[in-house]
């Protein structure tokens, strides 16, 4: 997830910059030090982070655009995961596999848009999720991941949960048309699905306007415009900042702020879509 200090040029962006922003472990505390409130508030305004322009090689040390590099020779024996919103970021790949090399390619969903999930998660950004969109052709990444990589993501995603229960379950998307840069047509990938509602607003799914799509039927909504508006609903006494930072430190405001949005929330149903993990 995205520094604030994070270079523009993905070419530059290498992991001994960006403050570990993904991840509050021990371990991230021990490598980069404990992150101040700047860095909460940068976390949690600047979701989604930055995307790349372009389809990219994290080559564990820094972020290469595809054309400069050749992917890895196992790249077909990879599991594709679709890395959507902030997974998609340079930096989070730069922070989640130090040293590990990771193809991650731009591509085409037909048939979806990203939109918010009606839930904040710990460190205060609304994550985006799939939602099936007729005629909307959404921008998508599609991470190469080795088995070790799949399930060390996987036990980090499966792991976010809250009173409500948990954030995501892991499964497989068939019968889509995926399109993947260098690639060509796919029909089906592995996505982290979410478990909640889309986020709603007079009815309406709400789409990220951070997050491209074509043929977008869905309004769309910048982040800091969504999570403004839920601080002078739920919090009017704090400024934007501070609102920031108590929605990762004060659990009950998160908590009261996540039962708001479930109110107006939409049920969101993926056709296609088998899940595999937690087994049911």
């Amino acid at each position: 997830m995205k520094s604030r200090r994070e270079a523009k040029d993905i070419g530059t962006y290498t992991a001994e910059r960006p403050r570990l922003l993904f991840l509050d472990t021990v371990e991230a505390v021990l490598r980069h030090g404990p992150m101040n409130d700047d860095d909460i508030i940068a976390r949690a305004r600047d979701y989604p982070y930055a995307q790349s322009p372009t389809s990219y090689v994290w080559d564990g040390i820094r972020t290469v655009p595809l054309a400069e590099t050749s992917p890895p020779e196992d790249l077909e024996a990879r599991t594709l995961v679709l890395a959507l919103g902030g997974n998609a970021s340079p930096s989070v790949f730069a922070q989640a596999f130090p040293g590990q090399v990771t193809p991650v390619l731009r591509a085409t969903l037909a048939e979806f848009d990203l939109v918010y999930m009606a839930r904040f998660e710990p460190h205060g950004a609304m994550p985006a999720m799939l939602a099936p969109s007729p005629g909307t052709v959404a921008t998508v990444f599609v991470a190469f991941l080795t088995p070790d990589q799949r399930d060390w993501l996987t036990d980090i995603e499966l792991g976010f949960e809250d009173d409500h229960g948990p954030f995501f379950t892991f499964g497989e998307l068939q019968d889509i048309a995926l399109d993947i840069e260098g690639l060509g047509a796919r029909d089906r990938v592995f996505t982290y699905r979410s478990a909640v509602p889309a986020m709603g607003h007079d009815g309406a799914i709400c789409a990220y306007s951070e997050l491209p799509a074509k043929n977008r039927r869905f309004p769309d909504f910048a982040h800091p415009r969504v999570l403004e508006a839920v601080r002078e609903r739920q919090a009017p006494d704090l400024t934007f900042d501070d609102f920031l930072v108590a929605l990762v430190k004060d659990d009950a405001l998160r908590a009261r702020c996540t039962t708001a949005l479930r109110a107006n929330a939409v049920p969101v149903e993926l056709p296609g879509y088998t899940q595999i993990l937690p087994k049911t």
